[in-house]
């Protein structure tokens, strides 16, 4: 209401209705979430009638994965309405990761197992789990909608079987991914122990370097306890190396006769077995490899070790030939570098009619130990040997390897 003042004596109040509109809140309808790669939908109108403005990305873009945002501004034509935001989720197509997987299962006896446990994927989600190439020698079972499955071998039968099955899960927008695997089962008898067999040793000079002699029926990995039974009681030993039966032997230095340990060894299932390596140690004569002793020489062929021999190919010395050897066919020879370590050994050493030919009896210069980097012809240099002759002799020395 307008009222003049006084000084306007002819003038008189007026009136003005102003309408206030209240703010329109736009509505859309939503969009639902897209997957990667899709055609997308046009964006949606105001559900609001007589509303007309732009979309600013002006379509939807399904080329990436990720939440997107866009702003509708409607037209400048006296509609009290505000900009309003609209988020489209595009998901990425993500196929779950199907792992091969490998079960052992007794003899007449079922074996249970989970397949959603072998694949990664986004759970959770809805799952189907089939079994596309079922095993040949048993019979398999499985809830589609959890993995779970029962496998049965046939009566009495063992080896390895397989199944193959398809896992698929429901990622929405993108619809049922999948992926296949193999499932290996291996069949086998009960677990049995494993055998530890007893192992005899002679020990001259040097620490011995050897393996415990242990084996499983079943193929199993055995694990042998780095705490002996039983220790030796005149001498140091310990187990070497990565669970592989490797162990080392130190008698006292004055020490001459028996000792023993016994040592136990494990397989995976958890049986075990012990048993006893005896080892017989000799006097310590001529270990420094220089001429003695008291040898006394064969007036029809006395034995005789070189002092070296060069392995070259080219004819001549070419392997470590002692001479009249076959005077003792049950002869052992060892050959050790000048850290201690084994490096060749070979039982009826130089023994032809048992091994038949110069390259099996001889010594050629080889390393054959597992612990020793060089494999093949050893480098130039002078190296220990423990001839045992087998008749309760042992000749020890150096011999050199020269190219």
């Amino acid at each position: 209401i307008f009222t003049p003042d006084d000084t306007y004596a002819c003038a008189v109040p007026y009136s003005v209705t102003i309408s206030v509109e209240p703010r329109i809140k736009l509505t859309f309808d939503p969009v639902a979430p897209l997957c990667i790669g899709d055609i997308p939908p046009p964006l949606p109108v105001p559900v609001n009638p007589g509303i007309t403005g732009k979309w600013n990305p002006a379509a939807i873009d399904t080329n990436t994965p990720g939440n997107k945002t866009y702003t509708f501004t409607p037209d400048d034509n006296g509609v009290c309405a505000e900009p309003y935001i609209l988020t489209v989720e595009v998901v990425d197509k993500v196929p779950p990761k199907a792992e091969d997987r490998k079960l052992t299962a007794q003899i007449n006896m079922p074996v249970m197992g989970n397949i959603s446990g072998y694949v990664k994927y986004p759970s959770p989600a809805p799952i189907r789990v089939t079994i596309t190439e079922k095993p040949v020698f048993g019979d398999v079972t499985i809830d589609e909608n959890t993995g779970k499955f029962t496998y049965t071998p046939k009566k009495d039968y063992t080896g390895v079987d397989e199944l193959t099955y398809e896992f698929c899960y429901d990622s929405g927008p993108c619809g049922w991914l999948c992926d296949e695997a193999k499932v290996t089962i291996n069949v086998k008898l009960p677990n049995r122990p494993p055998v530890a067999e007893d192992s005899y040793f002679t020990v001259v000079c040097v620490p011995l370097y050897e393996y415990f002699s242990a084996s499983d029926p079943d193929g199993d990995k055995l694990r042998f306890n780095p705490f002996f039974v039983d220790s030796p009681r005149h001498g140091i030993a310990m187990v070497l190396g990565d669970n592989d039966g490797y162990f080392s032997y130190e008698p006292d230095l004055e020490f001459v006769g028996e000792d023993s340990l016994t040592f136990r060894v494990c397989d995976t299932g958890g049986l075990c077995d012990e048993a006893t390596v005896y080892f017989k140690v000799l006097p310590r004569v001529d270990c420094d490899g220089l001429p003695g002793g008291e040898d006394q020489p064969d007036t029809e062929c006395s034995l005789f070790i070189p002092e070296g021999f060069s392995p070259n190919g080219d004819g001549v010395h070419d392997f470590f030939q002692v001479y009249c050897i076959e005077k003792y066919p049950d002869a052992i020879l060892r050959v050790f570098d000048r850290s201690g370590s084994k490096i060749f050994q070979k039982h009826h050493y130089g023994n032809l009619d048992y091994w038949g030919t110069d390259e099996n009896a001889w010594w050629w210069g080889t390393a054959e130990s597992r612990w020793v980097i060089s494999r093949g012809t050893l480098p130039a240099g002078t190296y220990l040997y423990v001839l045992e002759l087998g008749n309760g002799e042992v000749r020890t020395g150096t011999v050199m390897i020269a190219y």
